[in-house]
């Protein structure tokens, strides 16, 4: 009876470093998962992954992906399939806004620059270039 419970301990521990080892091997397996789509998408298992390849918003991402008429807004990080859909973005106002937000990163000017600082320049910071 002695030896039973001893076994039955065993057992148990076994069963333990297992589901460890198999945690420890499904998260390991799951950190080399890749999406070709969604390159910054993170898998913790092969069931989040198989999730991601069947939702809505992959399959999106994937359609736009393989089309090859596609229209690229870069400001908007959006990629639209006819020219009509890309001359109604253009007109409206999120791609409008993302311009300006995109303008203001560029030049980062507060104001205007005047001719008078213009001329106040240094000459000696610049050098000449010749165009060829």
């Amino acid at each position: 009876m002695a030896d039973e419970a001893a076994s039955a301990e065993e057992n148990t521990a076994c069963t333990k470093t297992s589901k460890r080892k198999l945690k420890r091997l499904q998260v390991e397996a799951a950190s080399k998962l890749r999406c070709e789509v969604c390159p910054d998408k993170k898998f913790t298992s092969l069931k989040m992954y198989d999730d991601h390849m069947a939702s809505k918003k992959h399959l999106k991402k994937k359609r736009k992906k393989e089309t090859t008429d596609a229209w690229v807004c870069g400001a908007c990080d959006l990629t639209l399939s006819s020219q009509k859909e890309w001359t109604k973005h253009l007109v409206g106002q999120r791609h409008h806004n993302k311009l300006k937000e995109w303008g203001a990163k560029l030049f980062t000017t507060s104001s205007p620059v005047t001719q008078q600082e213009i001329e106040s320049l240094d000459d000696s910071q610049f050098e000449e270039i010749e165009d060829d």
